[in-house]
């Protein structure tokens, strides 16, 4: 079968045969269960003949439903989250001028010439005010698209209630709690990001604002010219984190310094769990009730260990999502696993897992031991 028909249902394999001037494509789809999944599709580039005829096949045949997964090797262009469900809409339609301002004078600053738009892409209803920037230059790669964003957040704080130069309202980018409502969690490694003319599965709010091709972010220069550089702001590379910027970095005098370090950036590794703890991970797959454990990262920081999954099941909120997904982290120091979910409602709080004790009972023996130094 020609990859270009073919539905992947692990986004490792589509990425592992994707070439340089594809696309891979996510797509949901709604399993037999009624859940809504992902499946992944190779597309030729976008740009392209070939790659157009393909993409809108693909849509009649799946339904307007797709994102673009954003590979990490890649220059990117800009790309912004802004949403909250208790806001005001012009307010918020405020804030996001106020991005696209600073964005432009980021460029002027930068010397980067003012040739590709910015879109503003809309999806808001009654309930949520949900807005996308695209579009803009290309930079070195996702990550550093982070960057800028953790930049201007930087500045939007520590200007916040300080007179600019530029006269900048500010308070248009809180909600009506005061919590900043810039997403700042998804710059991370082959991120999905929804297209434009395009909704999530059992939804009617689709984002609008420019064509579809307008909002593809990678792959977007027949000749694939490089990225602009955009390092953090004490000028480390970037690199994929779910952080936000006032958890990275604080402000000192006149300057912003590093407070989690960079290898609290970079500190999980993957990983295995151990012989000691597999039976719990095949105990934790069937109390999920939902999805699969799909891998597993060490926290070397903190000694624990990260159970990724597709999980949609939250004990935290006690409902089923329909699209975040929760994760598992296992501390097997303190006998305690948890769950969290990157659900924005769910995000700052977990959900005590109760693990039978005897699956702890095989580490305990290891660790309880007693070791005779005067024997090594």
């Amino acid at each position: 079968m020609i990859k270009t028909n073919m539905a992947y249902y692990r986004l490792d394999e589509a990425i592992a045969i994707c070439k340089p001037t594809e696309h891979v494509l996510a797509c949901d789809t709604t399993k037999g269960n009624g859940m809504v999944g992902k499946k992944f599709f190779i597309c030729p580039n976008l740009w392209t003949q070939l790659g157009d005829s393909t993409f809108n096949r693909l849509v009649r045949e799946n339904g307007p439903h797709f994102y673009e997964i954003l590979q990490p090797d890649r220059a990117t262009r800009i790309f912004m989250d802004i949403e909250t469900t208790n806001g005001v809409y012009e307010r918020v339609k405020a804030g996001v001028d106020v991005l696209v301002k600073m964005i432009k004078m980021w460029m002027v600053h930068k010397e980067i010439p003012d040739v590709q738009p910015l879109h503003v892409l809309d999806s808001s209803n009654a309930k949520k005010c949900s807005f996308h920037i695209v579009g803009g230059p290309l930079l070195t790669n996702p990550y550093h698209v982070g960057a800028l964003v953790r930049r201007l957040t930087c500045f939007i704080y520590s200007a916040r209630y300080e007179e600019t130069a530029t006269p900048f309202d500010f308070e248009t980018l809180f909600d009506n709690d005061g919590n900043y409502i810039v997403d700042e969690q998804i710059y991370t490694l082959n991120r999905q990001f929804r297209l434009s003319k395009m909704s999530k599965i059992g939804s009617d709010r689709t984002l609008n604002g420019c064509t579809t091709l307008e909002s593809v972010l990678q792959n977007v220069e027949p000749s694939f010219v490089e990225g602009v550089d955009c390092l953090e702001i004490d000028d480390s590379t970037p690199s994929s984190t779910s952080k936000k910027a006032t958890d990275l970095f604080s402000k000192v005098d006149d300057g912003w310094v590093r407070v989690a370090g960079v290898a609290m950036t970079m500190s999980k590794t993957k990983a295995s769990l151990p012989q000691s703890l597999c039976k719990m991970r095949i105990w934790l797959d069937s109390w999920m009730g939902h999805g699969r454990i799909t891998g597993c990262s060490f926290d070397i920081l903190r000694g624990t260990y990260l159970l990724n999954t597709t999980c949609k099941k939250c004990w935290i909120s006690n409902r089923m999502h329909k699209s975040n997904h929760t994760w598992l982290v296992i501390n097997p120091w303190q006998r305690e696993c948890i769950q969290k979910c990157f659900d924005e409602n769910c995000a700052r709080q977990h959900y005590v897992i109760p693990v039978p004790p005897d699956y702890w009972s095989t580490w305990a023996a290891y660790m309880d031991k007693d070791v005779d130094i005067g024997r090594c």
